[in-house]
């Protein structure tokens, strides 16, 4: 159907876990993880097949829940420091995307 309604997009929400790793995670890391490759695999197979669909995923940083609970133990309970190590792996994702391995 969205190749029929061309131009189009996809957007498929991920989580900035998906791009860094953390103690007791691994289930939920790796699946976030998955939906970004899927995404990067799935816009290059839309390109190559000149779908004229566009393929992105986005990364929200997270928001206080208890999922939450591994990173601010790793930062010794401090959750001002969880947050600031959350905000430079955010940093260091766009810096690499922009500047290094290309754009989702």
């Amino acid at each position: 159907h969205l190749r029929a309604a061309a131009p189009a997009s996809i957007i498929n929400i991920s989580s900035i876990a998906g791009l860094a790793a953390a103690p007791g995670m691994g289930a939920y890391n790796a699946t976030k993880a998955g939906v970004w490759m899927y995404t990067k695999t799935l816009a290059l197979e839309a390109a190559k097949a000149d779908w004229n669909v566009r393929c992105n995923s986005v990364h929200p940083v997270f928001i206080k829940t208890p999922i939450l609970d591994p990173f601010i133990a790793m930062a010794g309970g401090d959750e001002a420091k969880a947050a600031q190590r959350l905000r430079f792996i955010d940093t260091y994702r766009s810096y690499i995307i922009n500047y290094g391995l290309g754009r989702d």
